[in-house]
């Protein structure tokens, strides 16, 4: 005779399998957004004009999700989620590329291609646009100078009458800034003029360190910079 208990017990143990079975599946259908990934922007149709004229494209990316247990259900019924996994996918590739924004411009769920551009920029404390530096011994930027005839520095900036190691500290502390020599004027004097490690060669040879140009934003604010997104690229035209 069917013991209707127990039959009870098992359809909802087996119910239960089943849910743990389709959420494993679920979560196998494709890789979860990564750090690096959710700090990526999407880019829809109306804006990739604006992101190919002021980006820099830096590749092709694809993204995937269509793992071997997926395979037993339906399209329709994992669609989503199939989409979302391969976005996910996509989107992480971009990040390993140094992208700040995607544009997904082939596929439709499991297979998608995307392009992968680089629309931020990395600013100084002067708001000027972070270039490559060499950094000398001293921990300061190497910087071009003045030498006289003796081959002692001279014209080098400083602060008259207060303390101070840039303008802005010098004005703080009421004194007076003066600017370096430049370099017309420099060899207007009959002196010469030294000028600053231009590449990472030349950094190396004076024993100090070159800083390249930020492509990321864990490498501007190493540089004591400030990451900035390019606003302008993820605006709607109408604006």
């Amino acid at each position: 005779m069917l013991n209707i208990k127990n039959f009870s017990k098992n359809k909802a143990a087996l119910m239960g399998l089943l849910l743990i079975l389709l959420s494993m599946v679920l979560t196998s259908c494709g890789p979860p957004l990564s750090t690096r990934a959710s700090q990526v922007h999407l880019v829809n149709v109306e804006q990739i004009r604006k992101v190919v004229n002021q980006c820099d494209f830096l590749g092709n990316v694809r993204g995937s999700a269509l793992f071997p247990y997926c395979c037993v259900f339906s399209w329709g019924f994992l669609g989503d989620t199939f989409y979302a996994g391969a976005l996910n996918e996509l989107m992480d590739n971009a990040a390993e590329l140094g992208a700040s924004h995607v544009f997904v411009n082939m596929g439709d769920g499991p297979f998608l291609i995307g392009e992968a551009y680089f629309c931020a920029y990395c600013i100084g404390p002067d708001g000027k646009p972070d270039e490559a530096f060499c950094m000398g011994e001293d921990g300061r930027r190497d910087v071009g100078f003045c030498e006289d005839q003796f081959g002692n520095p001279v014209g080098m900036a400083s602060c008259k009458g207060a303390t101070g190691n840039d303008r802005t500290e010098c004005k703080a502390n009421g004194g007076k800034w003066t600017p370096a020599l430049d370099q017309p004027t420099c060899e207007k004097q009959d002196n010469t003029w030294m000028p600053e490690a231009a590449d990472e060669r030349a950094c190396e040879e004076m024993g100090g360190t070159w800083m390249p140009l930020a492509k990321d934003k864990k490498a501007c604010q190493e540089k004591g910079n400030r990451w900035v997104p390019n606003e302008d690229v993820v605006r709607d035209l109408e604006e």
